[in-house]
């Protein structure tokens, strides 16, 4: 297998210590959505009536290299999670999935080399920003833009170094 240059943090510890990345890693380009239609009268086509972005799993191939049976264990205490917790990507590092591996994971030893696979599930299908972005107001607007593919409410947190009168 080729092994490829990826840093994966998940929980706040770099697996890179226990494994290796491989040829086959894929996030997708976007989750399978739910759509509900209904048809009116006899007219063709139908009507949208709902959308969701459904669960999404991301397939990491992997490899271990001077395996040991203490080296097994601490991977598998670091991966046993009962909730999603944040995974990230060193080719993507300021966004975050909140995900768990979605099964049990498989993997083959041949002596002090192993392999295997893990299949992260998404419960939420895209990544959040690993942080929030502040802004100062140095004119009388602040444009807020989304550089993401998802719809994202924003929250306001306005500090005002004075009585302002109006915040709109």
């Amino acid at each position: 297998m080729t092994e490829i240059s990826l840093k994966v943090i998940f929980n706040d510890v770099d697996l890179a210590q226990w494994i290796t990345v491989t040829k086959g890693f894929t996030r997708g380009i976007r989750g399978e959505k739910e759509i509900t239609t209904t048809n009116v009268g006899n007219s063709n086509g139908s009507i949208l009536l709902s959308e969701r972005y459904l669960e999404k799993t991301i397939s990491m191939p992997f490899v271990v290299l001077k395996l040991t049976l203490k080296k097994q264990r601490e991977l598998s205490a670091v991966l046993n999670v009962d909730e999603p917790k944040r995974l990230i990507f060193g080719d993507d590092p300021d966004k975050y999935y909140m995900a768990m591996p979605a099964q049990a994971i498989d993997f083959d030893e041949l002596r002090t080399y192993g392999s295997g696979k893990i299949d992260w599930l998404c419960l939420e299908p895209y990544a959040f920003a690993v942080g929030e972005k502040t802004f100062t107001n140095v004119g009388n607007t602040i444009t807020v833009k989304n550089n993401g593919t998802y719809p994202t409410p924003v929250s306001f947190n306005i500090e005002s170094q004075s009585d302002n009168g109006f915040v709109g």
